[in-house]
């Protein structure tokens, strides 16, 4: 059982380090679009996936938008209206 084990912990010290990129980038991207008050901070969030939208400057689906406000994140919002009336 365990030569198994080690004979694939290769792949999963790769996913585990895919998984750690994956939470620093969301805490840094948490940081820049003032998010930093919803604790979740692991990327099946629906506000990792918002925030990288934000960072490649798309719009906001209503969905996500009344998500944003739902979690009281206002400030963020009020970015994404920025970044809208700037384009």
């Amino acid at each position: 059982m365990l030569r198994g084990w080690v004979s694939y912990s290769p792949f999963f010290t790769d996913i585990i380090i895919v998984i750690d990129q994956e939470v620093k980038l969301f805490s840094q991207l948490k940081s820049k679009y003032k998010a930093t008050q919803y604790e979740y901070s692991y990327p099946d969030s629906p506000l990792h996936q918002i925030l990288k939208n934000l960072e490649l400057t798309e719009c906001l689906s209503n969905s996500e938008y009344n998500w944003l406000m739902d979690n009281k994140l206002f400030k963020t919002a009020e970015i994404f209206h920025q970044q809208e009336s700037v384009e």
